[in-house]
């Protein structure tokens, strides 16, 4: 749910250079496939914002040579394709460094965005290759980018600048908060944007995610506060000390799910009485006594 710089390998070499580094039989497959593989890159370009309308070709019914040697261009390591994943995880790092797919973990992996098992012809093309961490590359399955798609392109979708991930924060009978992650439905933004921004939150099954990082996060904040606390806030100091938590988000993506938590917070009605009700009010020590004192009241009287 971030917008990524798109790449801009010449896909065409890489193809060249990584068919160049193969030998025997695959190099004569890949060299025969040229074609059609450079046709296929043009028709991934005039579908960039519709990625659900590329056409699958069905291997079931073709050579499995073809469908291999494809597949091997990535899932063998050469000096060529290692350069290439190198350069592109170069340019596509923004700060920071996390999995575009749920901007909560670091991205260790890639993920081919139109599975390579459906199109091997985009094996090694740049466009179609997301830093991803580990968690969502697995949950994203080969269907998700099938009409109506599930998954946010952050290459190639319209990601506004507004947030459209908000957390309502309340306080439950148990005294407890309640944190509820959604996508809102911002009138200004297009129903098309908001759907898959919905379809894809439910899809990573970001809502689950979000609650344990948020409550952690909700909880360390307000341990913050108290522990520097032996008298209650006003609801003007417990607004500063949110917003200044929100300053250091400010390089964040819009929709990083540390500012709608804390967003959340600013707007929560009871949270003044919750942070309140645990501050332990400042009470006047007992005097202290002299030795001399002590040492009267523990003997005996004669």
């Amino acid at each position: 749910m971030r917008q990524d710089a798109s790449p801009k390998n010449n896909v065409f070499s890489d193809f060249r250079k990584i068919r160049a580094g193969k030998n025997g039989r695959r190099r004569r497959i890949l060299r025969q496939l040229e074609p059609w593989v450079f046709e296929r890159f043009m028709a991934f370009w005039r579908n960039l914002s519709s990625p659900e309308n590329v056409a699958k070709r069905d291997w079931s019914k073709r050579a499995g040579a073809s469908h291999e040697a494809l597949l091997h261009c990535y899932t063998s390591r050469t000096d060529t394709s290692a350069a290439i994943l190198g350069g592109l995880a170069d340019v596509t790092r923004p700060e920071p460094f996390r999995c575009p797919y749920c901007l909560m973990r670091q991205p260790k992996t890639w993920d081919h965005f139109l599975a390579k098992e459906d199109f091997p012809e985009f094996a090694t093309l740049a466009p179609n290759l997301v830093r991803a961490c580990s968690t969502c590359n697995h949950k994203k399955l080969r269907h998700w980018t099938d009409a109506p798609r599930r998954v946010i392109n952050p290459y190639h979708d319209p990601i506004p600048t507004d947030a459209l991930l908000w957390c309502d924060v309340t306080v439950s009978q148990q005294n407890r908060l309640k944190l509820t992650y959604y996508i809102f439905r911002d009138p200004q933004v297009p129903d098309a944007t908001l759907d898959l921004f919905e379809r894809h939150f439910e899809a990573f099954e970001l809502q689950s995610d979000m609650k344990a990082e948020g409550a952690t996060a909700a909880s360390s904040f307000i341990k913050e506060i108290i522990a520097l606390r032996n008298a209650p806030l006003s609801a003007e100091e417990l607004d500063e000390k949110i917003v200044a938590k929100l300053t250091g988000f400010e390089e964040f993506p819009a929709n990083s799910w540390e500012i709608a938590t804390f967003e959340g917070l600013r707007d929560c009605n009871g949270l003044l009485d919750f942070v309140n009700a645990l501050v332990t009010p400042y009470q006047e020590p007992p005097p202290r006594l002299k030795r001399s004192e002590i040492k009267a009241k523990l003997m005996p009287k004669s």
